[in-house]
């Protein structure tokens, strides 16, 4: 089954049975670290942990970094905790390090507001 669903499926012993469409998400993953094992002889069993969580939990992002790093990017603290969890005691069975949160950050432009900063005497 692994090779034939990959986030959702419909199993059913009825041929005529409809699909039933996936859940539709509307939480967005927020909260990103990269993760490793500790031994890197393990690096094989964390992807194929974070490939059966990937599955298992529709909502968590798993990504590959620029420079190498595997990213995995949940809803939220919590969340995080619970991924981690699952990776080392069901999923990957091999302990998991966790970078801090990564942060992007973005620069923008505005437009000024004229009123603002303008303390220059008036001429009269």
């Amino acid at each position: 089954m692994d090779n034939i669903i990959f986030k959702s499926g419909t199993v059913s012993t009825i041929k005529s049975c409809p699909s039933l469409a996936p859940l539709a998400s509307t939480s967005k993953a927020i909260l990103k670290v990269a993760v490793t094992t500790p031994n890197l002889q393990h690096a094989g069993k964390l992807i194929e942990g974070l490939k059966k969580l990937n599955k298992s939990d529709p909502s968590i992002e798993v990504s590959l970094a620029k420079n190498g790093d595997i990213i995995l990017s949940t809803c939220g603290e919590v969340h995080l905790e619970r991924c981690i969890t699952d990776l080392e005691n069901i999923f990957a069975l091999v302990p998991v390090k966790r970078s801090e949160p990564i942060i992007n950050f973005r620069e923008t432009i505005t437009w000024a507001n004229p009123a603002e900063g303008n303390n220059e005497k008036l001429i009269e």
